[in-house]
């Protein structure tokens, strides 16, 4: 073990984080303005205003980033397990402080409770924005049920006392919650199986009033596209913890002897309004997530979904496309309904392979006239779906994900596979990039139309393991074929995070890689306005289509679940009319 500083320190160019070691775990004691070079530790200390209460224990342990409860700590800890109902509690103590290239990484260890936690710290110093992360091992000779583990815990101002969060539903997401911090526990909890419409990962924390402009204001987000709980949490004392983390369900998260998990990381700055921090944000996604191909402009698309729905027929999609490419799209996208058993949306997912009924040449004649144009090819797929009324599920319905003897509500007809597994993972990359490579297609429309429900393997739950499965086969696609780009649908807006934009390792100059996610429709998210992100990350989905505009804005968006009722208003749209307004992404 080596010796431990008194302090570390890490700089950006606007943001210092100076975590002292002079507790059993390390804390974070300032995250805020750069320090001056010569500034005094000592005579910084003198402004911690941390109370001693009443009825109290002897001795006040500060705020760590690990807290547990053997310390006192009344509040959430950092970690919560046992051993088959024993060992409920730990004392992990620092063991090591090791530099790394941009920050730390602090090594705990209780060998009593066999137990090894490694938290990593780092800052990017162009953009001020950290990141925060847990790794957990089971150093015991037997099984450790997690039932908690925080990517982060980070200690909030005395003076904060709002919280910001953003809610919504379909085709409504992002709406903005203003609440007080008042004393107790506010819980963010998604249970959805996906990052979801209903609650966005991040939390914004602030002084009074604190609005675009100005405030004291903290922003963290966890990258993370499963379940998750966000938690902003004040003690009597006055102690006030942000804390976030993937939300297993029970009995989920069993490690075996020697097994490690890995959290995944809690992005956080502090600045002068919301603007400042989304603004730093925005600078991070450009510099460190997106590749620098992503600052040319999008490709105009034009998508066949509102103009045929599942009525697919070459004769009908042929002008479509002369229609698109007469008023300059630059990519066909061909959505739901081109494979076997599609003709509703009650059944057919899972067969990947195109439908000969409807196609007997395959899409060859289709994207023959795409590439006529001059225009890229893209293709609809939802591949973590499977319908009932399927080949693949009448094959294998052990694939879906499900609880044996309980049976699974539908969601548009249609259940989840459970890709964690490797057969089905290995199906549906040999199905795609299968496809992509007959078809050498430019890009996919990658849709999520439902929430998980009993997402379990028969008798455990796995819903930890899809969003860890999806982005390995993300990841694995991409790599085979580097070419291609895939827009994370989901229903529009409802995988809008940002571990959901990561894609395969950087590429060479004549490659692409992209994942990126549709938060078009997120009208209300700080400052996208003013300080827009790149092109690729708002990339609208075709879950809506464009009808006149209303005074003042310069389309109205429609349900397209709603087509039943609203088909004769997009009546006029088909088919030249249809590509004139289906433009889905323009050049600025």
């Amino acid at each position: 073990m080596s010796r431990q500083p008194l302090f570390t320190r890490l700089d950006g160019d606007d943001t210092t984080l100076l975590i002292l070691h002079d507790s059993t775990v390390p804390r974070l004691y300032w995250c805020g303005a750069r320090l001056r070079s010569d500034i005094d530790i000592e005579s910084l200390m003198v402004h911690d205003d941390t109370a001693l209460a009443y009825a109290g224990l002897d001795a006040v342990l500060p705020l760590t980033l690990f807290p547990q409860a053997c310390t006192g700590w009344t509040g959430s800890p950092a970690l919560s397990g046992h051993r088959a109902g024993k060992a409920f509690a730990h004392a992990l103590v620092a063991r090591d402080v090791v530099p790394s290239e941009s920050g730390l990484n602090v090594e705990l260890a209780d060998e009593t409770a066999g137990l090894a936690v490694v938290i990593s710290l780092s800052l990017d110093a162009r953009t001020d924005v950290a990141s925060l992360s847990t790794t957990l091992e089971n150093t015991g000779d037997d099984d450790f049920t997690v039932d908690w583990l925080a990517s982060a815990t980070l200690p909030l101002p005395s003076p904060y006392r709002e919280c910001l969060t953003h809610h919504g539903r379909w085709g409504l997401e992002n709406q903005p919650h203003r609440r007080g911090i008042a004393p107790g526990r506010i819980d963010i909890t998604n249970l959805t199986g996906r990052t979801s419409h209903e609650h966005t990962p991040h939390l914004i924390c602030g002084t009074t009033g604190f609005s675009a402009q100005g405030g004291d204001v903290l922003f963290a987000h966890l990258a993370w596209s499963g379940n998750f709980s966000l938690r902003v949490e004040r003690l009597g004392n006055g102690e006030i913890a942000l804390q976030a983390g993937v939300l297993p369900l029970p009995g989920e998260l069993i490690l075996a002897p020697g097994e490690r998990l890995e959290t995944p990381p809690v992005l956080f700055t502090r600045g002068s309004g919301t603007n400042e921090c989304t603004q730093r944000f925005h600078r991070y996604t450009r510099k460190s997530i997106l590749p620098a191909w992503t600052r040319k402009p999008r490709p105009i698309h034009a998508n066949s979904w509102e103009a045929l729905y599942f009525d697919h027929d070459v004769a009908k999609l042929l002008p479509l496309i002369d229609a698109a490419a007469s008023v300059g799209a630059e990519r066909f996208v061909l959505d739901d309904g081109w494979f076997r058993h599609r003709r509703s949306d009650n059944a057919g997912l899972g067969d990947w392979y195109v439908d000969e009924g409807i196609y007997p040449d395959g899409l060859r004649p289709v994207v023959d006239r795409v590439r006529r144009h001059n225009m890229q090819f893209g293709l609809w797929f939802e591949p973590e779906m499977v319908n009932p009324d399927s080949d693949l599920y009448r094959a294998h319905p052990e694939w879906a994900l499900h609880r044996t003897g309980v049976e699974t509500p539908l969601a548009r007809g249609q259940l989840v596979l459970d890709i964690a597994r490797p057969e089905v993972s290995d199906y549906l990359f040999e199905r795609i990039s299968s496809l992509v490579d007959e078809y050498q297609i430019d890009y996919i429309k990658w849709d999520q139309n439902r929430d998980l429900v009993l997402p379990g393997d028969g008798e455990r739950a796995r819903a930890v393991a899809q969003p860890k499965a999806l982005y390995a086969l993300l990841d694995r696609i991409l790599q085979a074929c580097p070419r291609l780009e895939i827009e994370s649908c989901a229903s529009g807006g409802a995988r809008a995070d940002l571990r959901a934009t990561v894609s395969a390792p950087a590429p060479s100059p004549n490659q692409r890689h992209s994942m990126h996610f549709s938060i078009a429709y997120c009208r209300h998210a700080p400052d996208l306005k003013s300080n827009p992100v790149p092109r690729v990350a708002l990339v609208p989905t075709s879950a809506y289509w464009r009808t006149p505009g209303v005074s003042g804005h310069p389309t109205t968006l429609i349900r397209s679940r709603e087509r039943a009722s609203s088909r004769a208003s997009c009546a006029s749209f088909r088919p030249r009319s249809w590509a004139l307004t289906s433009v889905t992404s323009r050049r600025t």
